[in-house]
């Protein structure tokens, strides 16, 4: 009777562990025209680049008023920013896998209306400008 419990506890554990994992896991993904929404819906709304500041040079260049953060200085640069708690955040990378990165730590920080920019700057079109609220 004992190891059947420790058989069915055995199960369990790693179900329950990887269940709830997937549910606070789950990333929310934004294409430009969900941005450019995002942008003129809320009134507070700030663009974190976690690319190394070389990138932001480099031939995908940065969304205008983007903030960059690199990914492994996301949790002492976001402490540095004042946000209001209402603030709408938005990641950006090269393809997003950073971002997706961002996005779990800043979950784990209790911010809450957090996005991820679907493929990154590889599929953001520069030729269709951000919208801005001034």
């Amino acid at each position: 009777m004992n190891s059947c419990k420790i058989i069915i506890l055995c199960a369990l554990v790693p179900f329950l562990f990887f269940s709830h994992g997937c549910a606070q896991g789950e990333t929310y993904f934004i294409d430009q025209s969900g941005l450019e929404k995002i942008i003129l819906d809320h009134e507070n709304v700030l663009i974190i680049d976690v690319r190394e500041p070389h990138e932001r040079h480099g031939p995908l260049g940065k969304i205008p008023g983007s903030l960059n953060i690199p990914l492994g200085l996301l949790e002492q640069g976001i402490t540095s920013v004042d946000l209001d708690p209402d603030t709408v955040i938005v990641l950006l990378c090269r393809t997003q896998n950073r971002s997706q990165t961002a996005y779990q730590v800043l979950g784990k920080m209790d911010f809450s209306k957090i996005y991820v920019l679907k493929g990154g700057m590889m599929n953001y079109n520069h030729q269709q400008p951000i919208p801005s609220r001034e």
